[in-house]
């Protein structure tokens, strides 16, 4: 088994070479390492806001082997977080590890039974309170900034921690952060009231992926099926489910696309001008903060395939007088991409790009008269418009040159 070091003494010792600087080898095997000021990194720096520790630990529970259920109460003072699943048993060197030791843990980033990644998240949670772990008969404590001068923390500060046995028996484990003042906002604030909605967005299909209910305060968070997330929408909309991700989506860009992975809220994409939510089946590759998607991950870039492909079938709903900025500029880029696969596509010197895929020139013809005649509807509305909406106009006007370009391209490379 390898032995880790404690949350103490988490750093790695830089190797020293015996050679004097003036005989360097060009031979040797050079391993980068992290210095201790990474560890300060991962517990301070990782997560923005209260609302983020608390995710993970909430996070943390669903991964639980066993868990069926975690049940949050939140409040200004303090959040206890408690899961129904095998816990860990700290009176164990691996138990104290799993929760002492950066990185430590059994989740994998290929491991798609756990919405869980890097085995962090407990640097976020004691960064944001006064922390009590509580599982089976111990309990272990952490005051990493000092503000507590009672109890069990009394003596402890920075990442020591310290173990207590508890009078009472426990399964699973109950996670407890009695918070720090300046990392709580006013209880009255729209910012508290956020923390609590983001949060409940944020587990709205973790329990459609992995079956374990999230309750917080109270009422159950789950939004249910994802695949009936936009049956009473106002706007066209369409479904499509393939082997990596349910896609729900309507017309509504300016909305937005939310992003779940493997039913845990990452972020909303606006750039594919359309509305609704998209859920992995399975876990996508995400940053440390896991509030973005990284550029490598396949699973997504195949979801984007999908999602390009219906986002045409459901354009294709819209009338042009309804479609938005933002649904034009998508559009605009759809044609220049499909000018950029044209031109590697082929040979140098073979027929025109525009006559080497008849799928592709169709879809631009259909893409181009529906960018005019939206554009030309826009700009006749546009004209009995006050000066205030005149950067919309010069923006319109900016479209409407693009595609007038296009089309003399295409005349152009028609008769070439």
């Amino acid at each position: 088994m390898t032995k880790h070091p404690t949350l103490s003494e988490f750093a790695t010792n830089e190797a020293t070479d015996s050679r004097p600087a003036s005989q360097p080898s060009t031979d040797e095997t050079v391993t980068m390492t992290a210095d201790e000021r990474v560890a300060t990194y991962l517990i301070e720096d990782q997560m923005a806001n209260l609302a983020d520790a608390i995710r993970e630990a909430v996070q943390n529970g669903i991964d639980s082997p066993g868990s069926t259920r975690v049940l949050v109460s939140i409040s200004p003072e303090r959040s206890l977080i408690l899961d129904d699943g095998a816990g860990v048993d700290l009176a164990s060197t691996e138990g104290r590890r799993d929760l002492s030791v950066l990185g430590a843990g059994s989740k994998q980033r290929s491991d798609d039974e756990t919405i869980g990644e890097w085995g962090i998240g407990k640097g976020a949670i004691i960064a944001k309170g006064a922390v009590r772990i509580w599982s089976h008969d111990t309990a272990l404590h952490f005051d990493y900034r000092d503000r507590r001068n009672s109890g069990p923390w009394a003596e402890i500060n920075g990442r020591d921690g310290q173990l207590e046995d508890t009078d009472h028996h426990l399964e699973g484990m109950l996670v407890e952060i009695d918070h720090y003042e300046h990392e709580v906002p006013d209880s009255d604030s729209y910012r508290w009231r956020r923390y609590v909605r983001d949060l409940r967005k944020c587990f709205a299909y973790v329990q459609s992926r992995t079956d374990v209910s999230v309750v917080i305060n109270g009422e159950s968070v789950d939004n249910g099926d994802p695949l009936e997330a936009v049956a009473n929408s106002p706007h066209p909309s369409l479904i499509r489910e393939t082997d990596d991700a349910i896609l729900a989506l309507e017309y509504a860009p300016h909305e937005g696309l939310d992003i779940y992975s493997n039913g845990l809220y990452v972020t909303t994409k606006r750039e594919y001008g359309l509305g609704g939510v998209v859920v992995s089946k399975g876990n996508l590759t995400l940053n440390f903060a896991r509030n973005e998607i990284q550029s490598g991950c396949k699973r997504w870039q195949r979801i984007g395939h999908a999602l390009e492909q219906a986002r045409d079938e459901l354009y294709a709903d819209v009338s042009d007088d309804r479609l938005t900025a933002e649904s034009r500029e998508v559009m605009v880029e759809e044609l220049a991409a499909d000018s950029k696969r044209e031109r590697t596509s082929g040979p140098v010197g073979s027929c025109s790009s525009w006559q080497r895929s008849p799928v592709l020139a169709s879809r631009r013809s259909r893409l181009l008269r529906r960018l005019v005649g939206s554009l030309a509807r826009r700009k006749v509305r546009t004209n009995s418009l006050s000066e205030a909406t005149s950067s919309s106009i010069r923006a319109t006007q900016q479209h409407i040159d693009f595609v007038s370009w296009l089309l003399m391209r295409r005349h152009r490379s028609t008769f070439r």
